[in-house]
This record gives structure tokens, C-alpha cells and sequence, in this order.
């Protein structure tokens, strides 16, 4: 364990030095059009960012530089339907080739009728085919809403939202007085029309036809599916969320299935309050690794204070640890979550309503958690820093360089200037958007490289028990040196004034949170250096 710290931070110290840094708001289809990234795949020269354009009624997609420089940008869709990529995990590199799963939404006498719509790109990124997929047959009374896929072996399992259509005219009687006699948690009335959600399942070959379709109604709740594993005994796990309607209650929840589509169990995540999708993600270990956001107080009906949840189970069901990380925020978002290169995790969101100083209204957010769910480090990004204006992540990926992409939208608000746009956003493997401005959360404050003469010493690093922090001169009566550390949040955790006549301190921080911390050292209100230590 402690050699494999050592080697991560060994990595971090090289790779910090090698990294390409850019923060870059672009357009798929023009400044006039309300548009925002999605997802992000790495490719040799560069990256390719999808997303949706036209007020989101065409799919989109875009190349962009090692460098953060717009390449090109491609839209597909109908002028008699609206075309979009799904939000979660919707593009994919597969059987040599590339594929987006998304929605066709169609309009008949003003009932929306969706159908899966799943697309294969050559290497240049043309359109190879698309296959689609839904109940066609009048009245259109199905839609298959789809969030998000997965590749397998010799095909494609695909996950969604079967959202059912019941017109109360000409409804038959016996239809009509179930609704009337069971309970109405599970059906939404809208105009005197009743509509059913409940998840799906398709397992697709792989030229996009469906081999087999599974769907899991409940007769208490609006259920919906969001995201999808294949798990590692050959089954799938399906992220997704459970309501009732008008209620201020809903859960995060797990379905997990065999390989053939059947449910073998289903597991709830939620609190008393409203809380947010379930996102799944494999572990390194072969277990399940779910991220939701989870409301811990509520301020008022539809309003929530929230931190985001990560929980490990494994394939029997069985909850091997659940934790909650950063501080309670309104409008706290999860959007996206991955494995990244060294087994732990990556997941980015938003939040609302800025908590911290000359903060927008709202900033997209990575959080990186090790493998074994303790907290690497937690930052806040955004490319528009008017007071109202909005950034969001949606998906997050480890590169090649050992840092990691960001993929959202932002929406301008005067003085920012603008529409609704994507936004890329590259950082090093420590979240730093430069090497010069590493910041911790709290009112920005620059690192400053240690002046030559002034030398500090962290040991051992990582340490468990206690470390010690040493200067390389010791303090005369007339210096006042300070020591001060913070957590990976930006929150001071100590400050100690270094005794007279002494050239170091030791700490002892048993009950310390496990994770990254950042040591700063001062001679009055000039910062000597700093150094990053863990405690494992």
C-alpha cells in the first residue's frame, strides 16, 4: 500500500510538469444556439467532445486539440423529429469503430413518441448507420427514452426509460378502473392522459438490432433507468432513479440482472428526502460502484441541501461501504461517473447558487476518490465568472498525460456575454487548472516555489500515525514562521507557530481524515514554500 502512494505521488510530481492545461467555451452550431457537451472519448491527436445543439434537437459532435483548439464540429438530425445524445455515458469506442446512443422524439397530434437511436462513425467521425428502435404501431403509446449503453461482446446492451401512454378517452373500462381502485403513486395524470415510466433493458448485436428487450414495472413508483455496466459475472447493472408523483420523496436505485435481462435484485440508495439518480460504474475489484447525490436536509419543498454519495456493493447486493463527500450544498448535481487509471474514481457534477467568494451562480465540480473510497481531492471549475451566470460538468475522463478532461455546458448571464454553449475544460492529475495556480477551494492564493536556502521536509509521506515537518534553518526569536495545513477542500485543519531555537514539529493525526493535504509554510505573510503530503 505505502509503495503504491509513493508511486502515485512520484507520478503526480513528474506529470504535473507535463501536462496541457486549457479552459475553452465553444459552439457546435453557431453563438445563437442553446447547445452543451456531454460526453468525451480521448483519441491519438485530440479529443472528441458530443453533445446537442438546437435548443438540444440535434445530436453534435466536435474535435478538439491536445491544446484545447476547436478542430470541427458536426450536427446531425431531421426537420421532422428531434434528435439527441444521451446524457449518460453515450459515446463509446467499440469493435474498432465509434458509437453514440441517443433519442428520436417525434410529435403525433401532440403525444411524443421516442424511439432508441443508435449511430456508428467511421474514423473520420461520418455517420455509418443508425438504427432505431420503438413501438411503432398506432397510437405510438410507448416511448423508449434512452440514457445509456454499454458495448459487449458482439453487441450492445442499452438502457432507458419506457415512458407508457394512456389516452382517458376511449380508454377501456376495465384500464380505466384499475386506475381508479389502485393506488396513483405509479401513473401521472396530465389533461385527463396517464403515463407510465418503468426501466428497459436491450441487448443489441452489433449492427444495431434488438435481440432481446426486458422491462421492470413496479406498481408503487415512476421508476426510470439512467446508466449501465456490464457486470463481471457476465450480468448488467442498471443506474436509476424511483418516485412518486407529487411527493417529495425519491430514491437512487440499483437493479441488477443476469445476462439474459432477468432481475435478480433490486437495491434502494435514498434518504428521507428527494435525493438524485443512481450512476454505476465497475470497481477494479469486480464489485459495483454506485455515485448519486443524497439530500441531507431540506430547506424547503423542492429546495434540498445535498453532498454527493458513493457506495460500493457487490453482486449479491450486499452495501460494502457507503460515504459522503464535500460539504451540503443547494442544488447539488451528480452527472457523471468513471473508473480512472488507477482503480479509484472520477465523478463531476454541479452545484447552484455559489457558496464561496466573487463565485457564479453555479460551477461545474470534479471529485477523485481512491479505489478504496477515501477523498483524493475535490475542485470547483468555471469558464464564466459572472455573478449569474452557470457552468456545468457533465462528464469527466482520465487522459493520457495523467490529468483528466472535463466535458459541460455554460449558460451566460450579463456581463458575460453569449448563449447557452459546451464547455472543455483540461486539468492535471492533482485538479490544478495550471502549475502556477493550484488553488484549494478557499479565496485563491497562489503556490510560491521555495526560495532558494529555504527547504522543507514532510516525513514520512505518506505517513499514518504522525509526520514531522522540518526547516533547514532553525527559528531565531526575531522570525515568526507559521505552519499552516489544509484539507483537500480548502479548509485550515491547523496552524502552529514554529517554537524558538527549534527547526521542526511533529504531528500526531491518528483521528485525521485519511487523504491529500497541503502544507504551507509562512515567515510572516510571506509564503516560503508549500509541499503536498498524504496520510494513508
Amino acid at each position: 500500500m505505502r509503495t503504491g502512494l509513493l508511486l502515485i505521488l512520484f507520478a503526480v510530481t513528474i506529470n504535473i510538469f507535463s501536462q496541457e492545461y486549457f479552459n475553452t467555451r465553444f459552439y457546435f452550431d453557431g453563438p445563437t444556439m442553446p447547445e452543451g457537451a456531454l460526453n468525451a472519448l480521448e483519441i491519438d491527436d485530440g479529443y472528441i467532445i458530443t453533445g446537442n445543439t438546437d435548443w438540444w434537437n440535434k445530436m453534435s459532435m466536435a474535435k478538439i486539440s491536445l491544446e484545447g483548439e476547436v478542430i470541427w464540429t458536426k450536427n446531425w438530425g431531421e426537420l421532422e423529429s428531434e434528435w439527441w445524445n444521451s446524457r449518460y455515458n453515450s459515446f463509446i469506442s467499440h469493435f474498432n469503430s465509434y458509437y453514440t446512443i441517443g433519442s428520436k422524439n417525434t410529435w403525433y397530434n401532440s403525444i411524443r413518441h421516442v424511439e432508441t437511436l443508435l449511430t456508428k462513425y467511421d474514423n473520420n467521425f461520418d455517420t455509418v448507420w443508425t438504427s432505431v428502435y420503438g413501438k411503432k404501431q398506432s397510437p405510438y403509446d410507448s416511448s423508449f427514452i434512452t440514457r445509456s449503453f454499454t458495448g459487449i461482446e458482439n453487441g450492445f446492451a442499452v438502457t432507458g426509460t419506457l415512458e407508457i401512454y394512456y389516452e382517458k378517452n376511449g380508454m377501456p373500462n376495465s384500464i380505466l378502473n384499475s386506475f381508479d381502485t389502485r393506488s396513483s403513486n405509479n401513473t401521472l395524470s396530465v389533461n385527463g392522459e396517464f403515463y407510465e415510466h418503468e426501466p428497459f433493458l436491450l441487448k443489441m448485436d452489433s449492427l444495431g438490432n434488438v435481440l432481446w428487450e426486458q422491462n421492470f414495472p413496479n406498481s408503487s413508483f415512476h421508476r426510470q433507468s439512467n446508466s449501465i455496466i456490464q457486470t463481471s459475472d457476465g450480468g448488467y447493472a442498471l443506474g436509476g432513479y424511483r418516485w412518486v408523483y407529487l411527493n417529495e420523496k425519491g430514491d437512487p436505485i440499483v437493479i441488477k440482472t443476469d445476462s439474459l435481462g432477468n432481475k435478480e435484485w433490486e437495491l434502494s440508495l435514498g434518504g428521507p428526502y428527494q435525493d438524485g439518480t443512481a450512476i454505476v460504474c465497475n470497481s477494479q475489484d469486480g464489485n459495483i460502484v454506485v455515485a448519486s447525490h443524497y439530500d441531507v436536509d431540506s430547506l424547503f419543498f423542492g429546495k434540498y441541501m445535498s453532498r454527493i454519495q458513493l457506495t460500493k456493493i457487490d453482486l449479491s447486493g450486499n452495501i460494502l461501504w457507503n460515504k459522503l463527500f464535500a460539504d451540503k450544498a443547494s442544488y447539488f448535481s451528480l452527472k457523471n461517473v468513471r473508473q480512472d487509471s488507477s482503480g479509484g474514481y472520477i465523478i463531476s457534477g454541479a452545484t447552484q447558487f455559489g457558496t464561496g467568494p466573487n463565485e457564479p451562480n453555479g460551477m461545474g465540480y470534479i471529485l477523485r476518490v481512491s479505489a478504496e473510497g477515501d477523498s483524493l481531492w475535490y475542485r470547483k471549475y468555471a469558464v464564466l465568472w459572472g455573478q449569474d451566470s452557470r457552468n456545468s460538468l457533465y462528464d469527466a475522463i482520465p487522459t493520457s498525460d495523467g490529468g483528466f478532461l472535463g466535458a459541460g455546458g455554460c449558460s451566460s448571464i450579463p456581463p458575460d456575454t453569449g448563449n447557452q454553449d459546451a464547455w472543455v475544460i483540461k486539468i492535471d492529475s492533482m485538479g490544478c487548472t495550471s502549475i502556477s495556480d493550484c488553488w484549494v477551494g478557499e479565496p485563491e492564493w497562489k503556490w510560491i516555489t521555495t526560495e532558494e536556502g529555504n527547504k522543507i521536509m514532510v516525513y514520512p509521506n505518506p505517513a499514518q500515525n504522525w509526520f514531522t515537518i522540518k526547516l533547514n534553518n532553525k527559528k531565531s526569536n526575531n522570525d515568526k514562521i507559521t505552519i499552516e495545513i489544509y484539507d483537500l477542500y480548502g479548509r485550515k485543519v491547523n496552524e502552529t507557530e514554529m517554537p524558538n531555537g527549534e527547526n521542526n514539529i511533529r504531528y500526531y493525526v491518528s483521528n485525521w481524515n485519511r487523504g491529500i493535504y497541503f502544507v504551507r509554510v509562512k515567515s510572516g505573510n510571506i509564503v516560503l514554500g508549500s509541499v503536498k503530503m498524504v496520510l494513508e
